[in-house]
């Protein structure tokens, strides 16, 4: 079982994280304000202090963070992360189409505009 680690424990990424310890994951997690992850630590979060840590306890780094400070992570973390390309992806095509880049509605509505790749599923 791969281990998952997440940058950002806020209410989307704090409940993303909950619901993979439940399944019987090791998680890894840091945030801006620890004192709003205890109730995940108790579940059995393992807390660390940085994204480079995260990155470096893991198999797999998820964000539910800006956009603009996902890809600053993967940058500062310089790794070549999933997320990164993906993130920053999203972001060109949110600031193409002139929406903002704390708007995750925006975000998705550049994201439908994009080709979709017949191979797809779904």
């Amino acid at each position: 079982m791969e281990i998952m680690g997440f940058i950002g424990l806020g209410k989307m990424g704090g409940n993303m994280a909950a619901r993979y310890l439940a399944a019987g994951y090791t998680v890894h997690g840091e945030a801006r304000d620890p004192s709003g992850s205890q109730w995940l630590i108790e579940k059995g979060l393992r807390w660390v202090d940085t994204p480079r840590q995260v990155a470096d306890a893991v198999d797999i780094v998820m964000t539910s963070k800006d956009i603009r400070l996902a890809r600053q992570a993967a940058t500062d973390l310089a790794t070549p992360l999933p997320t990164a390309a993906v993130a920053d992806e999203m972001l060109t095509q949110a600031e193409r189409l002139g929406y903002g880049q704390r708007d995750i509605a925006a975000v998705h509505e550049a994201l439908s505009q994009l080709p979709r790749d017949p191979t797809a599923p779904g």
